[in-house]
């Protein structure tokens, strides 16, 4: 569970089976970790720390910044007294996650008080960006769908998003919860957007029940659809927080299997899925005491939302579909690939029939209030008018991979559906 501040809570999916990894998939795994040793190396414990010095160097740079706009602005008396109004970078993406390759960029979201504007943000922090040591490149760029800056610093590539919120001071470090959603009262559109990266990133850290196991199907998962040409958010296929979605989704049904059962989970799942229903990682819902710039995903409010091919469902609030840009075409494609991945072997063994479904898929969208005393639980705000559809926890098969030194290593394993 985590909290999400004045008393609202997500909590994870229940699993639909608990079944271990047989002895074909443990004899798998050093196999598959040799391929993503091979083809999909992470960063090594020297390059994160180079990348953490880089973020507290950054860091420093916006706590100065800040403090010299509260100056600037007569909000402060003096630069001392202005630090305390603070100032935080948070990292969201592969990065956070543990999955970034050598080389890769760094997604970080300046957090800064209200009193800064985003005109300050993209003239005074970039002249204080460029008087860095080791600096190489600051590149502004305001007129972005989401406006960023982009910075090299130390052959370190970072992309510099801004969440001004209406606070009158971030405190560092844990003083200050990006996962309590009232942080997000009054912020603007682009706030919103920025500041949902990293809670996102972080929701997803702790609605996974296997941390290890994740974070090898996570790199799996990327590698295959790259190699598949399916790792393009933009061009309608699945990006790094969409695989990140799904990875949680399967690990939270099925979180006693090990990293090869799980890919072949992944395949399994996804070609059977009952597209347009949605994927959730935990039960979305509605807040009564706020309102943001961007809306709740919920289709039976907003009909349009109907339209989506394969929605995949953000966990922070406001949650919001991952994949809007999916359509008929592309989804087609992937369901191909899915079977395709899903058939090169049989599945290791046969998943048990839940006695019940876990959730219905249709957008269970909860408005929340606070009433906690008087017993009372979050009402249901309406459902997705889709025909009658398989359960999430239904599933008479296993998957398939195309990883082939992986498949031949399970495919006689017992159990494996006829």
């Amino acid at each position: 569970m985590a909290s999400m501040g004045s008393g609202y809570a997500v909590e994870p999916l229940p699993p639909v089976s608990m079944s271990t990894p047989t002895e074909a998939e443990r004899a798998a795994a050093p196999v598959l970790n040799a391929i993503l040793t091979a083809s999909a190396p992470v960063c090594t414990g020297q390059d994160n720390a180079e990348r953490e010095l880089v973020i507290q160097a950054l860091e420093r740079c916006l706590r100065e910044f800040v403090a010299q706009v509260g100056v600037a602005r007569g909000i402060y008396a003096s630069k001392e007294a202005a630090r305390a109004s603070g100032g935080n970078v948070y990292i969201s993406g592969s990065y956070r996650l543990g999955v970034s390759g050598p080389g890769a960029d760094v997604d970080a979201i300046c957090v800064t008080p209200r009193f800064v504007t985003s005109n300050d943000f993209f003239e005074g922090m970039t002249a204080q960006l460029r008087r860095i040591p080791g600096i190489s490149k600051v590149r502004p760029i305001p007129q972005a769908a989401v406006p960023m800056t982009e910075v090299e610093l130390d052959g370190i590539e970072v992309d510099l998003l801004l969440c001004r919120l209406e606070r009158p001071s971030v405190p560092p470090g844990r003083e200050f919860d990006i996962l309590d959603d009232l942080v997000l009262k009054g912020a603007d559109l682009s706030s919103v957007r920025s500041l949902n990266g990293p809670r996102t990133t972080e929701l997803l850290v702790k609605l996974v029940p296997n941390y290890g196991t994740f974070r090898v199907l996570l790199r799996a998962t990327r590698l295959w659809c790259k190699r598949r040409g399916l790792y393009s958010n933009k061009l309608g296929f699945l990006g790094g927080v969409n695989l990140a979605i799904l990875c949680v989704f399967i690990c939270q049904r099925y979180p006693e299997r090990g990293p090869v059962g799980s890919l072949f989970l992944f395949f399994y799942e996804l070609e059977r899925w009952r597209w347009p229903d949605p994927v959730f990682v935990t039960r979305p819902y509605l807040r009564v005491d706020m309102t943001t710039p961007v809306e709740v995903w919920d289709p039976a409010s907003n009909p349009r939302l109907l339209r989506e091919q394969m929605p995949i469902i953000t966990p922070a609030y406001p949650c919001a579909s991952s994949t809007y840009s999916v359509v008929g075409s592309t989804l087609h494609i992937m369901r191909q690939e899915f079977r395709v991945s899903r058939h090169l072997r049989p599945a290791p063994v046969l998943p048990p029939r839940p006695a019940s479904p876990t959730h219905s898929r249709r957008a269970p969208c909860r408005t929340h209030h606070r009433s906690a005393a008087a017993g009372r639980s979050p009402a249901s705000c309406g459902t997705r008018p889709r025909p009658p559809t398989l359960r999430p926890g239904q599933s008479s098969s296993g998957p398939m991979t195309s990883s082939s030194a992986v498949t031949a290593t399970s495919s006689s394993t017992p159990g494996a559906p006829t």
